[in-house]
């Protein structure tokens, strides 16, 4: 039986493919690196490699090793078709810029587009074209759904932003009512303000005070008891009592 020798860079590079064929990329990674050092000028290991660090998800060191490749003028027109199928497959697959970029399926469509061109003197071109055909499908309805996602996304930022600045606004609107409050110091403005800004729970810290101000002063005021007891609400309750025309000029 002949002998199969584990330092020969063709052996790590098989032994790297059947790796990726179990999805164990690790172990092809190190297979393919040690083929590598030996032999530099390996390219299929090097496409390999790429293909290794994109199961491991290092899209940018799959993308620099496939780029650098593409951009050698040496490499053989077999693995020239293989560098350039698999960068259209990493752009589709893998967010490689990290930043949820649309563009990326566009440069996808590209890739697949000089893959096709690449090839269209190839005996089975019929095949491969009806197999790129259904990944260019796949990158435009994955770009259509990446942009609903955006504008959902976007959307709903605005509404936060919006509810943001208008609790905003409503704060120091309560703030500025408070201080006038506390200024006049009195049964009338204490009610005004509570009728502005009842209670919304324990946590709300300048209501509170208003009301135990506005009691303290109440009950100072005997004749007006009687006919103000239902004059200020105790607690705002649901969304109904929450607070609406309170800017104060």
């Amino acid at each position: 039986a002949v002998k199969i020798n584990p330092e020969l860079p063709e052996v790590r590079n098989m032994l790297a493919v059947l790796a990726m064929e179990i999805e164990d990329y690790r172990t092809a990674k190190e297979h393919l690196e040690f083929a590598l050092g030996i032999n530099p000028a390996f390219f299929s290991a090097k496409v390999n490699l790429a293909i290794a660090y994109k199961g491991l998800e290092e899209y940018e060191k799959s993308r620099n090793i496939l780029d650098e490749l593409d951009k050698n003028k040496n490499i053989p027109d077999d693995i020239r078709v293989a560098v350039i199928f698999n960068l259209g497959i990493l752009f589709l697959d893998a967010d490689v810029y990290g930043d949820n970029s649309l563009e990326r399926f566009d440069i996808a469509v590209e890739y697949f587009n000089r893959y096709l061109d690449l090839t269209k003197k190839s005996p089975d071109f019929r095949k491969k074209k009806a197999q790129i055909d259904e990944y260019i499908k796949e990158a435009e309805n994955e770009k259509r759904r990446l942009e609903l996602f955006i504008r959902t996304q976007e959307r709903i930022q605005a509404r936060q932003k919006a509810a943001e600045e208008e609790h905003k606004l409503f704060l120091k609107n309560k703030e500025a009512a408070f201080k006038k409050a506390v200024e006049e110091d009195s049964y009338e403005g204490w009610k005004e303000y509570l009728e502005n800004f009842p209670v919304l729970g324990p946590d709300d810290k300048l209501s509170n005070a208003a009301k135990a101000r506005f009691e303290e002063i109440k009950s100072k005021m005997p004749e007006v008891i009687e006919k103000d007891n239902e004059s200020v609400p105790e607690e705002a309750e649901g969304e109904e009592n929450k607070i609406k025309n309170s800017v104060v000029e």
